[in-house]
C-alpha cells in the first residue's frame, strides 16, 4: 500500500493517446545540433596534427561552426517556431 504524497503508486495507467511526443522537425533538429557539436569537437581536438597548408581553412570551418551552433542555441523560440511548423 502506498502513503499519500509517495511517488510510486499502485496503479498507473496513462492511455496511448495522452503520450505526448516532439515532432519529427524537433527530433531532426535535436540531432542535427548534436552532430554539429560531436563536429566542431572532433574538429577542434584534431587540428594540431593536421598540415599547416590546410590548417586554417579548418580553422575557419570550425568557428564557423561554432556560430551557427551558438545562434541556434541561443534562440530556442525560432527553433520551437520552427519545430512546430509556423
Amino acid at each position: 500500500m502506498t502513503q499519500p504524497g509517495s511517488r510510486t503508486s499502485a496503479s498507473v495507467t496513462t492511455p496511448a493517446t495522452s503520450i505526448r511526443r516532439y515532432t519529427p522537425t524537433a527530433v531532426s533538429l535535436h540531432w542535427i545540433m548534436a552532430a554539429l557539436i560531436l563536429f566542431s569537437a572532433a574538429l577542434g581536438l584534431l587540428l594540431d596534427d593536421w598540415p599547416k597548408a590546410t590548417k586554417l581553412f579548418w580553422i575557419n570551418i570550425h568557428a564557423q561552426v561554432g556560430l551557427l551552433i551558438l545562434a541556434r542555441s541561443t534562440a530556442p523560440e525560432s527553433t520551437d517556431r520552427l519545430a512546430r511548423g509556423c
